[in-house]
């Protein structure tokens, strides 16, 4: 009964045998299999470390996690398993989801400095690091509840490489992991494509389960992961981008893997139209994956945050009828196909986008045949493609995107401005470097929290050109990336030596937005004057101006100063005079200006009912928006929730008769708080405490009861921390209702020691 049916870590059928019986007999479970092993060695010495590893696999799938660590600590036999030993102990922790316990226990064992130090003292003498034990660690740094592991992690890493030995695949997903943790999301894309095209040239990532980590190329007879298993990774990749709401980047991660595993998994074939399909490149990593439901459900999450509306549908579909999914699995992916940001479809754009990108790189193969008119205009193009993922809100994929004209194995977590320089002027080159390309990279650059990086590629880009007149965009860029770090006596010396000559009204902008975020007003309105008499005016500028004379005190006229600007304002836009453009602006306004300044221009002239006059603008803001394809304005959803509390027959007085979408009855107040709730679901308001206060409060005023708890207590499982007197009010209706488990859900929220929340 002492020997393994299956001597292998990953299956010692023996060992688990020999501890369950234990249990069962009320015996010593960690000591009756150790005795095994003793016995064992005996027969086989040189296998003890393996049958050690494997009594650790055994325990750990036995649940005997804790008794083992006791054994370790106490046990005087413990010392005659070295190391072994001790990574049986950290692997028993993983498989019992303790992967804190598995990381002190890999602190002990390297000194209890938590440094990566590969070697350690045992019986006076130096011996090297068990490699399993180091590669469990990392699997440990992955699972942990512990944040910045992804340094210690890449640590570890670096000595792996430098000892010319292999990773498990596990180990490989606990370093994504921990960027992922970590939102180090330009680092995971770098570390999984750096791994993964190592391992596919030649194999080198082995099978974890059997705990063994030999030399590189000493690993021809271990366990491979395939490059379909490897999609698990690109999942994990993908969720660390999703994670730091890189959405977009993690799309292109999975159109690039798509490329480099076209043989392998089928995918489709390289070409420029297949490419630019997202959704043909998703289906074939999905077939292909040995976890579709979690691979797709990264995956919607990704589109969704990328408002890829159209590509999600098509995907969905043609999956559906691919694969066999049972219910359950279902109702998983269907829960994430839902998105609030479904209103807007940016498919169309995408595609153009990739489609653009995937036409320069077959033009970057026949280099040698552009003129100097090509490259001007490959160059015009790429800054294009780059500026329409920055402003659509993707600077990181931006930079995903250059990386794929320039080199794809451009390292983003290092990215610098002479590396970027270099690519750009590499021989043959298809680009034209000028300010056009430079400002739309150094914009991507600073919207990414690079701007140090930004700062640096303008002047590579500017030295041998002390005159900056051709390069008023990078100029523009450059100064807003000068305020970001700090140095603002720079950023007004560049302004002052470019704005006398060549008024730009993006200069213009940035700096009336640094005075503005300085309350130095009389300067915003310096440099808002300064356009005027330049003929470079903005709306923006308009707005800072306006907002900056708003908060100003002893101007005389000020209000006719106000008018002024927002007709200038209006007559830049094309919008009618005055009223017509403050109503556009409303809710950017709304957050600038006081609401009496607000009324004027709107012309509420009366007072006691400008609140309602403000409500019909926020009713007539969400219908527009959702009838238009949308995103929804959050501020207007805050007033119409406002509101909904205090409804009463007669909201609307007589002779305002022109307010018509101000529902009239509690039906259609009702209805409009249905739709309102069915906006913000998906938004950063779905867990914002004041509008859910005002929400639950309005269902209850309306008489939706029902709807009113279900808005509580799924506010509470998020988070949300509700005042005492929303709880009160759903307590009871949950009482009335016999909802107990909502009782005592609410119960365990309104604390004694809060009783104060309850008068909120």
């Amino acid at each position: 009964g002492l020997n393994p049916a299956d001597t292998s870590v990953s299956n010692p059928v023996g060992l688990y045998c020999i501890a369950r019986y234990a249990q069962e007999g009320n015996g010593l479970p960690v000591e009756s299999v150790f005795n095994g092993v003793t016995h064992m060695s005996i027969v086989s010495p040189s296998d003890q470390g393996m049958y050690v590893l494997a009594a650790g696999t055994a325990l750990g799938h036995a649940g005997e996690a804790e008794a083992l660590l006791e054994y370790l600590a106490t046990n005087p036999k413990a010392k005659e398993f070295g190391q072994f030993l001790d990574a049986a102990a950290m692997h028993a922790c993983l498989l019992s989801n303790r992967p804190d316990d598995a990381l002190a226990l890999f602190d002990n064992l390297i000194g209890g400095d938590h440094q990566a130090s590969v070697e350690w003292q045992w019986e006076g003498g130096k011996e090297t690091l068990l490699p399993v034990c180091r590669d469990l660690a990392i699997r440990a740094l992955g699972a942990s509840t512990q944040i910045k592991t992804s340094t210690e992690s890449f640590e570890y890493y670096a000595q792996i490489e430098k000892k010319y030995l292999t990773m498990s695949f596990e180990a490989f997903l606990g370093i994504l992991r921990s960027c992922e943790k970590d939102r180090e999301w330009k680092k995971a894309i770098d570390f999984f494509f750096h791994v993964t095209k190592k391992h596919m040239k030649e194999p080198w990532l082995v099978d974890g389960s059997n705990l063994e980590i030999p030399l590189s190329d000493a690993a021809t007879d271990i366990g491979h992961p395939s490059t379909g298993e490897l999609i698990d990774a690109l999942n994990v990749t993908m969720q660390a981008c999703n994670a730091s709401g890189q959405f977009g980047s993690a799309l292109l991660c999975a159109q690039r893997f798509g490329r480099l595993a076209v043989d392998d998994i089928g995918a489709v074939v390289d070409t420029p139209n297949n490419n630019s399909n997202i959704v043909l490149v998703l289906q074939s990593l999905a077939v292909s994956s040995p976890n579709p439901v979690e691979f797709l459900k990264t995956v919607f999450s990704s589109l969704s945050g990328a408002q890829l509306v159209r590509a999600k549908r098509e995907l969905h579909r043609s999956i559906l009828d691919m694969l066999n999914f049972t219910a359950t699995e279902l109702e998983e992916i269907a829960q994430c196909t839902i998105h609030s940001n479904d209103t807007r479809d940016r498919t169309d754009m995408w595609e153009q986008v990739l489609e653009r990108i995937e036409t320069l790189v077959t033009v970057k193969k026949q280099s040698q045949l552009l003129t100097v008119s090509d490259r001007i205009n490959v160059s015009i193009a790429v800054g294009q493609v780059i500026s329409q993922s920055t402003n659509s809100g993707e600077p990181g994929a931006a930079l995903v995107l250059l990386a794929r004209v320039l080199d794809e194995d451009l390292p983003l977590a290092d990215i610098s401005a002479e590396m970027l320089m270099e690519k750009m002027r590499d021989t043959p080159s298809i680009m034209n470097i000028s300010d056009g390309l430079i400002s739309s990279i150094m914009e991507a650059l600073v919207r990414d929290g690079s701007s140090s990086v930004a700062l640096d590629l303008f002047g590579e880009a500017t030295k041998s050109d002390s005159d900056l007149r051709s390069w008023s965009l990078s100029s523009n860029v450059c100064i807003k990336a000068l305020f970001d770090v700090g140095r603002k006596d720079d950023a007004l010396a560049l302004f002052n030596k470019l704005v006398g000559r060549q008024p730009c009204h993006g200069i213009l902008v940035s700096v009336a937005e640094h005075f503005f975020s300085e309350k130095d007003d009389e300067n915003v309105f310096n440099t808002y004057q300064h356009a005027v008499d330049a003929g470079c005016i903005s709306e923006d500028l308009s707005v800072l101006a306006i907002a900056s004379m708003s908060r100003s005190k002893g101007v005389p006229k000020k209000m006719e100063y106000i008018k002024d600007m927002v007709g200038n304002a209006a007559r830049i836009a094309g919008d009618p005079p005055v009223a017509g453009w403050a109503e556009k602006h409303y809710w950017h306004l709304k957050q600038l200006l006081p609401f009496t300044t607000l009324r004027w221009l709107l012309r509420w002239s009366r007072k006691e009912s400008a609140s309602l006059d403000e409500l019909e603008l926020a009713l007539k803001t969400m219908q527009s928006r959702a009838s238009s394809g949308l995103n929804p304005n959050l501020d207007s959803l805050r007033v119409i929730a406002n509101v909904t509390g205090d409804f009463h027959d007669e909201i609307v007085p007589p002779g305002r008769e022109e307010l018509m979408l101000i529902p009239r009855t509690r039906d259609q107040w009702a209805e409009q708080l249905r739709a309102l709730l069915l906006l913000a679901k998906h938004t950063a308001l779905h867990r914002e405490r004041e509008f859910i206060n005002n929400a639950a409060r309005g269902l209850a005023h309306l008489g939706c009861q029902s709807e009113c708890l279900e808005l509580v207590v799924s506010s509470l499982l998020a988070g949300v921390e509700l005042k005492g007197a929303v709880l009160v009010q759903a307590k009871q209706i949950a009482k009335v209702s016999g909802a107990e488990e909502a009782v005592a859900l609410i119960d365990s929220f309104i604390l004694p020691a809060n009783e104060s929340n309850t008068q909120d």
